[in-house]
């Protein structure tokens, strides 16, 4: 074993034991390797889930903030129409009255309406037969 170009000191040939010790050694470290990777890369799909639903939480937020605003202004929208209908009634109302009033003089002027028609009538019987 001892040779020239070793300085006098002897290698040695590593036993078929030891070997063996070293593969299983680097076998278990790879698996070891192997396990941390699929564990980060489950850490890592996690937390990409994570921020998806974090992503998807803020749009629902977006989503109830615009509900609101519209939910406001339906009610300003209502507040109007309500307004609206009050003023349409009252204005009914008055409609009604102003009929009924024209009604009692139409009326009350009946006899002096058909006075003059026929009093019209007559003078144009009369005109066509002269």
């Amino acid at each position: 074993y001892g040779g020239a170009g070793t300085g006098g000191a002897v290698r040695r040939r590593p036993r078929n034991g030891s070997m063996m010790s070293q593969v299983m050694s680097q076998v278990v470290q790879d698996e070891e390797e192997l396990k941390r990777s699929d564990a980060e890369k489950r850490a890592f799909g996690r937390l990409s889930s994570a921020r998806g639903v974090e992503r998807e939480i803020e749009k629902l937020g977006e989503v109830f903030t615009r509900f609101s605003a519209l939910v406001v202004e339906q009610g300003e929208s209502l507040r109007l129409i309500d307004q609206d209908v009050e003023e349409a009634a009252l204005e009914v109302e008055e409609g009604q009255r102003h009929v009924a009033k024209t009604y009692g003089i139409v009326k009350g002027n009946r006899g002096t309406i058909l006075k003059i028609f026929a009093t019209v009538v007559v003078l144009g019987v009369i005109l066509v037969t002269t």
